[in-house]
């Protein structure tokens, strides 16, 4: 099984999968050390893109869809074990230290992972891991079209 069918599934409910209790990520990945907000951000030119928000302590989710003339802003709150289960396979991207030194050719639709913390941010810019982010923020929103 593909760790993002693994991910989906955990995030549906489906399977075995546990539900731990969310807690502070491990401190064997420092990506997410004092995290308090997840964005991705898919664009496509700089006023054509789509953005999604979960705010890690809150349980707030955001979509900011500009991928046409008429834009889509929404927010859900998310409770409980649904929030649980987005910030813990969330908890599961790890980027490694040569994966947050990727870049953005230009012309190249970027897309990005970028944690928000109290001292700053970090962006993650490996298309890897920024779409198995932007697969669990979207899930939160079952209507989106990626």
């Amino acid at each position: 099984m593909t760790r993002v069918l693994a991910l989906l599934m955990l995030l549906s409910g489906i399977g075995h999968a546990e539900i731990t209790p969310m807690v502070a990520p491990s401190a064997s990945c420092p990506f997410w050390r004092g995290v308090s907000r997840a964005v991705v951000r898919s664009e496509i030119t700089a006023i054509y893109y789509l953005e999604l928000e979960l705010d890690l302590v809150s349980g707030v989710a955001r979509i900011s869809d500009h991928r046409t003339e008429s834009a889509d802003e929404r927010t859900k709150k998310i409770f409980g074990d649904d929030q649980q289960r987005h910030t813990n396979a969330l908890y599961a991207i790890c980027p490694t230290a040569e994966q947050l030194k990727a870049t953005c050719s230009p012309g190249q639709r970027c897309l990005t992972l970028t944690v928000i913390r109290s001292s700053g941010s970090t962006t993650d810019r490996d298309r890897g891991n920024a779409s198995q982010a932007q697969q669990i923020l979207a899930s939160i929103f079952p209507d989106l079209k990626l």
